[in-house]
């Protein structure tokens, strides 16, 4: 039931990858609301015309007694002019290691080499078009100033993610601003991404006059992620614990029973702080928004249509895209599809290979732990360890790999009891698979049932996760009935 460290996992890409204008050398404190949980680097060198950009990120963080290590290291490399040329992205997020390499040919196309310890996919695909790197992204906040109002569009390219962003820029006014108790007058800069799972995720930065960035925060369900200019010795210090989780559960105005999960149930939802509320449709879950701006929303724990032989056929663009490989569900993975094979053994529809891979996924992942922050299906094939997001990120890999369209869902599952809560529905990931038309859900992790509550899908990136910050530790559920 960890979807939330996915979201910490995104939060951390987003923050590193948001518009650089680029000291040559700066060190930062990563806090998270406000207790130290990391540093970050960052250094600029130019030399014979080119221009690289390497930065880095490590942090540390609790879940209870159990530890989550967490490092990201990017380098680009640019002509003198921010024209991009190459760049490289490792990251380690506990047990899922992968590494990413890219080469923009003098044609416009990206070559890509992705490495996990389980496998090498190579890519090629356009660089698209007008993204840039941390030398372009620089050179262009010079270009437009920092006169106050000043607002301009850019497309930032994450090569952590591989993926390019549509960013609208704000020149903000100068502030007060404390930097771990030095105080000094710096401008404010918003950066705001405008389209996909990612609208609306913003970035507030705090730069001097020369354009470097000394501190930087995006706030998500209800956490507040700083990195903030400090001296060498204070970034490297030692981390102090911080335990994020307590902060994203939601209390249930009613005990549950075992039998009501297994029957339809109707949630009234309201936002907290004037929060927008964003809940998505699926064929087990069906969303009325209120006048008020809340939400009525009614799961049904129906399983998945039977009668859809395998392998499926007629699917449009959507569909088609949901049964390919990518990094993270690597369906194309020889072990991910010998294991999927083993699992659909017998099965006589689609519907029942979705089932049965939930079941196998269940029982093949023996050690159940918290120690994981995000790996890939291949990763947990040789680990057989981790949590809900393994036991997701598999069963989907599994599902695609037999021509079954998956996809990843994010949202809240309700537990009676969870460390010294009660009665609480908690962060949690599962998967849905597209049967005769409609997205079905299946849980490997739990079971599905009515006590879970969709918020948001995925193709498995972590940082596509962050549109769930616009709902975790937003939002109340006021009651709870049968339909």
């Amino acid at each position: 039931m960890r979807a939330c460290r996915a979201l910490i996992v995104a939060a951390v890409t987003f923050i590193f990858a948001a518009p650089s204008f680029g000291a040559e050398e700066t060190y930062m404190a990563v806090m998270l609301n406000g207790v130290k949980i990391g540093s970050a680097f960052s250094s600029r060198q130019a030399q014979g015309g080119r221009v690289t950009h390497t930065e880095s990120m490590s942090i540390k963080l609790m879940r209870g007694q159990t530890p989550l290590d967490i490092s990201i290291a990017i380098s680009s490399e640019e002509t003198e002019d921010g024209k991009p040329i190459s760049f490289e992205a490792q990251q380690d997020l506990g047990l899922s290691r992968m590494s990413t390499k890219g080469v923009i040919g003098a044609d416009g196309m990206l070559d890509v080499v992705v490495n996990s310890p389980e496998s090498t996919q190579n890519r090629r695909m356009p660089w698209p078009k007008g993204a840039l790197l941390s030398e372009g992204l620089r050179l262009q906040a010079r270009r437009h100033g920092l006169t106050e109002g000043v607002s301009y569009q850019t497309k930032m390219y994450d090569p952590s993610t591989m993926v390019a962003m549509n960013m609208t820029v704000t020149i903000g006014a100068k502030e007060q601003v404390d930097l771990l108790g030095r105080v000094v007058q710096l401008v404010k800069v918003i950066a705001v991404c405008g389209e996909g799972p990612l609208a609306g995720t913003t970035t507030i930065n705090w730069c001097d006059d020369n354009y470097d960035i000394l501190k930087s925060r995006i706030e998500m369900g209800g956490m507040m992620l700083d990195m903030i200019s400090c001296d060498k010795t204070f970034a490297l210090s030692p981390s102090q614990d911080s335990d994020y989780f307590d902060s994203l559960l939601v209390s249930s105005p009613q005990p549950i029973s075992k039998q009501e999960l297994t029957s339809a149930l109707k949630y009234t939802i309201r936002p907290r702080n004037d929060a927008t509320l964003s809940i998505i449709n699926t064929g087990n879950q069906k969303v009325e928004a209120l006048a008020d701006g809340g939400m009525i929303v009614t799961v049904t724990p129906a399983r998945p249509p039977s009668g859809q032989s395998l392998p499926l056929g007629d699917l449009n663009k959507e569909l088609i895209e949901a049964t390919r490989p990518n990094e993270y569900m690597q369906s194309d993975h020889e072990a991910v599809a010998d294991l999927a094979r083993q699992a659909i053994a017998g099965a006589t529809d689609a519907a029942q290979a979705a089932m049965k891979i939930e079941q196998f996924v269940h029982e093949y992942i023996t050690t159940k732990d918290l120690s994981v922050g995000y790996a890939t299906a291949a990763e947990v094939v040789a680990s057989r360890q981790g949590d809900c997001t393994e036991h997701a990120v598999l069963a989907g890999a599994m599902c695609r790999s037999v021509g079954i369209p998956a996809r990843l869902v994010a949202g809240v599952a309700y537990t009676p009891a969870f460390a010294s809560r009660l009665e609480i529905f908690v962060p949690h990931m599962w998967v849905q698979v597209n049967i005769n038309g409609q997205w079905m859900d299946i849980d490997p992790a739990l079971g599905f049932d009515s006590g879970h509550i969709a918020i948001a899908w995925s193709n498995g990136e972590a940082v596509s996760f962050l549109s769930l910050s616009r709902m975790l530790g937003n939002y109340r559920i006021e009651q709870v009935e049968a339909p």
